[in-house]
């Protein structure tokens, strides 16, 4: 339907007419399967209203290779990847249990917990201009400032994701070519 005031046509009837008549069928069956996102879709993908402007950084190696996407298991203590000439190598840690006095094995951080909170605390540094952060006076508000909620269940993983993180040793690695003079080559 044309708009009168505009001149402007909705892009459905533009792409009929750009779209060949054999091929048509198949985005409309196409464009019937899409679903409308969620409420808490729709969350996910909108920045905090408290955090509209803020830009969230990573370091260049983490942006290349990265933390394991799905727990990897109680047994598997060591995450390695390569990406290129970058390397990231992520030993699982352990915490000291307060009832028996002996350290307690943690597992790897994996998912979105702990890149979130990486994205955080380096763009707060960056924005603070200091190695030396300011983080929240309770770990519900710190959830809350980094993912705009905090329930028990979301508290308990971040919790656990950032006993797994700050236990873990990371190490991050990038390669150059070495060019060697040709003086030095020829000896």
């Amino acid at each position: 339907m044309k708009d009168k005031d505009s001149g402007l046509l909705p892009l459905g009837d533009i792409l009929k007419q750009a779209v060949p008549r054999e091929l048509r069928p198949h985005i409309e069956v196409a464009a019937r399967t899409l679903k409308t996102l969620t409420r808490v879709q729709n969350r996910l993908l909108e920045p905090c209203p408290e955090h509209d402007l803020e830009i969230c950084f990573q370091h260049s190696v983490l942006c290349q290779t990265g933390l394991p996407y799905r727990d990897p298991g109680d047994e598997v203590r060591l995450w390695e990847r390569e990406q290129g000439n970058v390397t990231l190598r992520i030993e699982a840690g352990a915490i000291p249990d307060p009832a028996s006095g002996k350290y307690v094995d943690v597992g790897l951080p994996w998912g979105t917990k702990p890149r979130l909170i990486l994205a955080h605390l380096n763009a707060e540094a960056l924005r603070q201009g200091s190695p030396q952060i300011e983080i929240e006076d309770s770990l519900s508000a710190f959830v809350k400032r980094i993912r705009g909620f905090a329930t028990g269940r979301e508290i308990r993983m971040f919790k656990y994701q950032l006993a797994c993180l700050s236990t873990a040793t990371v190490r991050l690695a990038m390669f150059q070519a070495v060019v060697f003079p040709a003086s030095i080559l020829k000896a």
